[in-house]
């Protein structure tokens, strides 16, 4: 179950999203490499999104199996993930528009649209000392005391993945072969493809333990060995242009 569910609205809304039900649902598909099986169709990575999974994942929106199939369909119609099924299998990738999705941008704040953190917006007249003066009123809502209150900004998922970025070392080519041949693991591609995305999970969380993101790469590689190709194996590919058939939001 995803514990804490957010929205970034406007975002959501300039992508053509119309409700909060179909917002979540996209939001939870942003990360779909941290809780989905990959599926390699036609050399392109998708994820299986189960509606169970989905559903069990949002609880609380009590989502029921049809109407998680029509918003994969909407979603889909404009244009923010290619949805394509495998047998019975609901797969997904996001698309170039919808990867430019991304919960936790300043962006609000630096167009004005939150203008009651906007100290320099005539109109807000609750936290403009220019409109309000030098003093407060006894029960104000913003004691002038406070100087500091004009100049809070959020905490932005940037400043926290940067933060959890300068705590991991990547590993070197040789690394990863020792590790490999140390434990029995087929790494395949494994340091190629995370150089060539900045070592970040699903293209979007920055990596925390890459000895962990080993054992799962070989993991995946046993279950799509026999009639499928590995969903980690980019030992053909040309890294040179990036990753950007790859799902990228953790």
């Amino acid at each position: 179950m995803k514990h804490s569910i957010h929205i970034n609205q406007k975002q959501a809304m300039d992508l053509g999203i119309k409700n909060l039900v179909q917002g979540h649902i996209f939001d939870l598909l942003t990360g779909a490499s941290t809780w989905a099986s990959p599926e390699v169709v036609d050399g392109e990575v998708y994820y299986w999104v189960s509606r169970q999974r989905i559903s069990e994942q949002l609880p609380l929106a009590d989502l029921k199996p049809d109407t998680i199939y029509r918003n994969l369909k909407k979603l889909a119609e404009i244009g923010l993930i290619e949805y394509i099924k495998v047998g019975k299998k609901d797969c997904m990738r996001l698309t170039k528009i919808g990867r430019s999705y991304y919960v936790g941008s300043k962006s609000e704040l630096d167009k004005n649209t939150m203008s009651d953190l906007n100290p320099n917006n005539a109109e807000n007249s609750d936290l403009n000392p220019e409109k309000l003066g030098s003093k407060s009123e006894k029960h104000s809502d913003l004691n002038p005391t406070y100087k500091s209150v004009n100049n809070i900004s959020p905490i932005s998922d940037k400043s926290k993945e940067k933060t959890s970025a300068k705590k991991f070392k990547p590993p070197t080519s040789d690394e990863v072969n020792q590790f490999a041949t140390a434990n029995n693991l087929n790494l395949n591609g494994f340091y190629e493809y995370y150089c060539s995305n900045g070592w970040k999970v699903g293209g979007r969380a920055p990596m925390v333990d890459w000895h962990m993101a080993a054992h799962g790469w070989h993991k995946r590689s046993k279950q799509f060995a026999g009639n499928h190709k590995p969903a980690n194996d980019f030992t053909n590919k040309d890294y040179s242009l990036g990753t950007e058939g790859f799902i990228t939001n953790g």
